[in-house]
């Protein structure tokens, strides 16, 4: 049984919409339950103006889908600059910090965040260039990433841990295995070993994981929303669909591919030229290049 009512409707599939690009997850949306969007809002944010909130996000957008919030997607340079991307293809890039010191980004939604050399850890607060607040500042931090509003941070001894809200000490580990080598989140955190494994947390610190691969080829994952993908040593890109080691499927089979990133809306590669490809289906060739 449905609504009936398309007023409502569509505005509940905006809301979600809403939610999704503030950096919610899908789980923490549906978690966070209620009787009417604005107890949803008020358990996700604490605030009680979930309609003059959103008013004031769709006013001005243009409408051309389902979807009027489209999904942030940011690039880090090689001389440490941040850039996001503003829609136009090859030359839409707007600047948002210049630190020689940026290491790598993860992004969520509109919670960008930045990892420097020394092991500091910044959060972007929306000015280009100054909005940087520094949540933490370990030398043994080595890779960062978040999920609707968590973030998590990868040491050099293995350990993964959780921001519990308190810049500098509000950390909490959650494994300490001295084969990760990489971190990677979206609905659920995964983590990838350096003989090729792939695991994926179910929530209790230290034991609860649980082995999704066990690939020797692989070289990378990433994951966004409840999609989790990896990628191979000859640049091919896999996605799991669901069964433990046997449940992936092939998207791409590029040698020029180097990395990949996922966002809620979005996978991309970027080739060892500088170019980012976008994937719009279907497996192989569905694929459009961006920068």
């Amino acid at each position: 049984q449905t609504d009936g009512d398309y007023k409502s409707t569509g505005c509940a599939i905006v809301y979600l919409y809403w939610l999704r690009s503030l950096g919610f997850t899908i789980s923490e949306i549906v978690q966070a339950g209620g009787s009417t969007l604005a107890a949803n809002y008020q358990t996700l944010t604490g605030k009680s103006t979930a309609y003059k909130d959103l008013l004031a996000a769709v006013k001005g957008l243009k409408v051309t889908s389902d979807n009027p919030f489209p999904t942030p997607l940011y690039q880090m340079h090689g001389d440490g600059t941040i850039w996001t991307y503003t829609g136009t293809p090859l030359t839409g890039w707007q600047m948002l910090d210049d630190n020689p010191r940026a290491r790598a980004i993860a992004a969520s939604g509109n919670q960008l965040y930045q990892m420097h050399g020394d092991g500091t850890i910044w959060m972007y607060t929306g000015t280009p260039v100054t909005g940087w607040q520094l949540l933490d500042n370990n030398p043994r931090a080595r890779a960062i990433a978040t999920s609707g509003r968590k973030l998590y941070q990868l040491h050099d001894d293995g350990t993964i841990w959780v921001y519990t809200g308190t810049p500098l000490t509000g950390w909490q580990m959650l494994d300490n295995n001295p084969r990760t080598i990489a971190i990677a989140a979206g609905d659920r955190l995964y983590q990838f070993h350096n003989d090729g494994t792939i695991w994926v947390y179910t929530g209790t610190p230290l034991t609860g994981w649980q082995m999704l691969d066990n690939n020797p080829a692989t070289t990378a994952i990433a994951a966004s929303g409840g999609a989790l993908y990896q990628l191979h040593g000859d640049g091919s890109i896999w996605v799991y669909t669901g069964t433990p080691l046997t449940g992936w499927q092939m998207l791409d089979q590029n040698p020029a591919t180097t990395a990949i990133v996922a966002s809620p809306a979005a996978l991309y590669q970027l080739h060892g030229d500088g170019t980012i490809w976008i994937y719009t289906g279907p497996p192989m060739t569905g694929w459009q290049m961006l920068d």
